[in-house]
């Protein structure tokens, strides 16, 4: 190497070409053609990110990695700050498909950094909305909704319509583990209608998804099931792994609400061998949640009960908070079942709990409708009547808040719209008075 040219440069370059080797093999829509026009360098880090997602998509997350590695240091050795920042957001993006959340939140605070220097608003308006997801997943709610609603306002300052149709999602997401039922289902219609306009399957896939999970909660399971089913479709045809793990394990737990164990079983399955296929621990055991659901109803109680308890020590050990919850009142159920109160009470009390630090208010009102069922098992009816009483406080609060958050949800919504048209207006107004000075 006596030219002096980097040795990183080399290595980058090099992995450059079998990324695009890869990238055109597999998907021949992806071609030089289709890339933006602008440098060489522009041209070359595009083609990295395209092959990243596509790993991603494809749940090679080793490949996606060791891509994104390559394109950190193409970033480095062109030094260029958007670039670098992108590397940033790739490798995020990355820790969160292994669920690991914490190096996903630093990662996408050293991107905002890089963003914010550059000014670089489509950059920060997708920082922020992954960052609101990482708080999402740590149950971290208030949060996640402030960097969602700054993502979202940027995106409706660029006027760009995919932006905001994803963060509608995000939005929806976030209320529904809060219990805002009627805000999160606002949010999801929105983004279903966006998708729809800018014929985007993935993103109609994914408002259907969270749309039938909302019917789920409001117990139509028959609804439920054909939009996951519906959504389930699109992924397929997608083929994005993760996406068809997911739809394929709602699939399953409504088979087992509506008592086709058969059915739910290979769902259940399919879904467990995708996720741990693509090395997602979080999501493997959301799966395994369902399974033990299944396993219950079956009647297999001490298989069932294995699952559960595994569950639930890694959960307290990865910190999954909102999993945790889910498990605990699975757990419980599965305890009544077994006619053992004392376990039951103790994982309604540690549900509770949980529930109450994640700000789910939904979930602790079921927990209180499972302590109604032990306290009569035990004839002790007088806590029984304040569970109860517990219960119906906690769902009429969840009513009520339900209500003052889809109000407060649109005013939020109409002030970016609002800011967003003072921009425009601005924006014309300064092009007029240019001519008129011309």
């Amino acid at each position: 190497m006596n030219s002096g040219f980097p040795l990183v440069k080399v290595i980058a370059w090099i992995t450059l070409f079998f990324a695009q080797c890869s990238l055109f093999s597999v998907d021949a829509q992806v071609n030089t053609s289709s890339l933006p026009s602008g440098s060489k360098a522009l041209s070359d880090v595009n083609i990295l990110k395209r092959a990243i997602e596509h790993a991603r998509k494809q749940g090679d997350i080793h490949q996606a990695e060791t891509l994104t590695g390559e394109f950190h240091q193409l970033a480095l050795a062109e030094n260029t700050p958007i670039s670098i920042a992108d590397s940033y957001f790739q490798q995020a993006r990355n820790a969160m498909e292994r669920n690991n959340y914490e190096p996903a939140h630093e990662l996408l605070n050293q991107a905002i950094g890089l963003y914010e220097a550059q000014n670089n608003q489509v950059g920060l308006a997708k920082a922020y909305r992954q960052l609101g997801l990482t708080y999402r997943y740590q149950s971290n709610y208030p949060q996640a909704l402030e960097y969602i609603y700054l993502a979202m306002q940027i995106s409706q300052q660029l006027n760009d319509q995919p932006a905001i149709a994803s963060t509608y999602n995000n939005i929806g997401l976030v209320l529904e583990k809060m219990g805002l039922l009627e805000g999160a289902a606002q949010a999801h219609q929105q983004a279903l209608e966006l998708h729809y306009e800018l014929e985007n399957k993935d993103g109609i896939a994914s408002a259907l998804y969270n749309l039938g999970d909302l019917r789920r909660l409001m117990g139509d399971h028959t609804l439920a099931l054909n939009y996951f089913k519906d959504a389930l479709a699109i992924d397929l045809a997608s083929g994005g792994k993760k996406y068809i793990a997911y739809s394929h394990n709602k699939v399953g737990y409504q088979y087992v609400e509506l008592g086709d164990y058969q059915k739910a079983q290979e769902h259940l399955n399919t879904a467990l061998a995708l996720f741990k296929q693509i090395q997602a621990p979080r999501d493997t055991d959301w799966a395994l949640t369902s399974m033990a659901r299944l396993e219950m109803e079956l009647g297999n109680l001490e298989q069932s009960r294995a699952l559960l308890d595994g569950v639930i020590a890694r959960a307290i050990k990865q910190n999954y908070k909102s999993l945790l919850v889910d498990a605990y009142r699975l757990s419980a159920s599965l305890a009544l079942k077994s006619d053992d109160t004392k376990l039951a009470i103790q994982h309604i009390n540690a549900g509770v709990a949980q529930a109450q630090s994640n700000n789910e208010t939904h979930d602790e009102a079921l927990l209180e409708a499972l302590r109604v069922q032990a306290y009569v098992k035990e004839d002790a009816l007088r806590l029984a009547f304040d569970a109860l009483l517990a219960q119906k406080k906690l769902e009429d609060e969840t009513l009520h808040a339900s209500r003052i958050n889809t109000i407060a949800t649109l005013q939020s919504q109409t002030e970016f719209v609002r800011r967003a048209q003072q921009i425009k207006l601005l924006e014309q107004e300064k092009a007029l008075n240019k001519v008129k000075q011309s």
